[in-house]
C-alpha cells in the first residue's frame, strides 16, 4: 500500500504540532498552573514539558481510539478490515510523528534520554509503520 501523501502530510503536520506543544505550550501552562515549577531543577522541567505534550498526545489518541471504536463504519472487533480504516491511519501517523518528536527531543535533551524509551519509541515506530504502509497490524497485534 504504501505512504499516501495525505498521511505523509499527517506526519509533518503532526510533528511540528509536537515540538510546538513541547517547546512553547508545554513552557507557559506549567509555569502559570504551579509557581513552584521555576523553582525546580532544569532536568525536573524537560521532563515535565515532556509530560504535557505526551499527556496532549495521549487525550487526542485516545479520544479518537474511542471514537474509531464507538462510531466508524467497519470498526467492529468482528471485521478484519477495522485497522484499514483511514481514520486509523491518520491516528497511526500522528503517533508516529509524536514518537519521532519525542526521539528529536530525547536527543536534544539529556535528561530524556532512557533506553526504555528508546525501546519503546523503536517498538512504536515498527509497529505505526506496519499500520500505515501495509495493513499487517492485525496480523502483529494479535500475535
Amino acid at each position: 500500500m504504501g505512504y499516501d501523501s495525505q498521511y505523509i502530510l499527517t506526519i509533518v503536520g503532526s510533528f511540528f504540532f509536537h515540538l510546538a506543544v513541547s517547546e512553547w505550550l508545554a513552557y507557559p501552562l506549567p509555569r502559570k498552573l504551579s509557581p513552584g515549577f521555576l523553582t525546580l531543577p532544569a532536568n525536573r522541567q524537560v521532563l515535565l514539558r515532556n509530560s504535557v505534550m505526551s499527556i496532549c498526545h495521549a487525550a487526542i489518541i485516545g479520544g479518537r481510539a474511542l471514537y474509531m471504536f464507538l462510531f466508524v463504519y467497519g470498526a467492529t472487533p468482528l471485521e478484519d478490515l477495522w485497522f484499514q480504516t483511514p481514520f486509523y491511519v491518520h491516528a497511526a501517523c500522528f503517533s508516529l510523528a509524536h514518537m519521532a518528536a519525542d526521539s528529536l527531543l530525547m536527543t536534544i535533551y539529556v535528561p530524556l534520554r532512557d533506553w526504555k524509551m528508546i525501546l519503546h519509541h523503536a517498538i512504536v515506530v515498527w509497529g505505526c509503520n506496519n499500520a500505515i504502509a501495509g495493513p499487517t497490524v492485525q496480523y502483529v497485534g494479535n500475535t
